[in-house]
């Protein structure tokens, strides 16, 4: 009797082993079914978005250094590319405008170290020899149980349209609409972008303003104003140069920011600008005349505002003393203690 107990309960727990088997065998079976219907959905994805789309697809190996990657043309062709040794030879900064190459290289870095999801725009040749065009890559690595990244897989977009329209929307945001120059808050930026960083031995702000302009406005209207005011524009352009930060300050008020130059450089275009803009007035109906005033520095010792506010007073003392002229602070400064 004990006999058959026992083999009763053998039989019992080879049942039950053989029951577990198979329920691990149909869950194996489950998994590895579930992961090929995930592969072959990843993978028509894939397809359709390489069909579908003018983007680059891209997938690297890091393991052995190599990029796929796959693109349709104009006239719709497919074009696939392997290129082995891709990091250590460093193939991708053979296109890349050289303010990228490090951003790249860092990005591509950083992908390889952990898996991230990332974006950078950059440019780059549009062919061999061709100009330089934006592009905006976008790339996520996978790593595996251990953490190693194994892949990395991303797609690279044209979006050079997409970067001149919206620089065009910054410059147009930042120009003064009756003149072309910069208006007010783009002056401010940019001039406050230079004070922080270096600017030479020496720098000047000058602020120009138009005598009796509204008796102007007032006596020949104020599209007669607005021609004056295109006019100066156009003398301060024509005057100053490219690396110096010509804006209407608002009004009849410009202003004009120039660094790495001596006092006398100031003087000098100073001198210049109202002798172009005396030989322009012989021949208009109108007496157009400006006072100009300046700040001359050495140090950056103040804000931006005191810069304005000195030059500005300047500018005052040159009116005070009979308009059509130009003033220092310093002149200010001595007859103000």
């Amino acid at each position: 009797m004990k006999k058959i107990l026992f083999l009763l309960a053998l039989l019992l727990l080879y049942m039950i082993s053989e029951q577990k088997d198979r329920r691990r065998l149909v869950k194996s079976r489950q998994g590895y079914q579930q992961a090929m219907r995930r592969l072959l959905l990843q993978t028509a994805r894939a397809r359709i978005l390489e069909e579908t789309s003018d983007d680059q697809i891209f997938q690297y190996f890091p393991i052995s250094d190599i990029l796929y990657c796959s693109y349709f043309d104009a006239d719709g062709s497919l074009h696939e590319e392997l290129l082995s040794h891709y990091m250590e030879d460093e193939r991708y900064c053979e296109e890349l405008h050289p303010d990228f190459k490090q951003l790249y290289r860092c990005m591509l870095q950083s992908a390889l170290q952990k898996s991230i999801r990332t974006s950078l725009e950059y440019l780059t040749r549009s062919g061999l020899g061709g100009d330089y065009e934006w592009r905006r890559i976008t790339l996520r690595s996978i790593a595996n149980r251990q953490g190693q990244i194994t892949h990395v897989l991303g797609r690279v977009e044209n979006i050079h349209a997409l970067a001149r329209q919206r620089d065009l929307a910054f410059e147009k945001a930042s120009r003064d609409s009756l003149t072309g120059i910069l208006n007010k808050t783009a002056l401010y930026e940019q001039v406050s972008q230079m004070l922080q960083s270096d600017i030479g031995v020496g720098y000047a702000l000058l602020m120009i303003d138009l005598d009796n302009f509204k008796c102007i406005n007032d006596t020949c209207g104020h599209p007669a104003g607005d021609k004056m005011l295109v006019l100066i524009a156009h003398l301060l352009q024509r005057v100053f140069s490219a690396d110096d930060v010509i804006g209407r300050f608002g009004g009849d008020e410009f202003m004009v920011f120039m660094r790495d130059v001596t006092e006398q450089n100031v003087q000098n275009q100073i001198n210049i600008f109202l002798h172009l803009l005396e030989k322009r007035r012989l021949k208009l109906p109108i007496n157009l005349t400006c006072s100009v005033g300046y700040y001359y520095g050495k140090t950056l010792a103040f804000s931006l505002d005191v810069f304005l506010t000195r030059a500005d007073q300047a500018m005052y003392l040159a009116k005070q003393d009979g308009k059509n002229g130009y003033r220092s602070w310093e002149e200010y400064n001595a007859n103000h203690p």
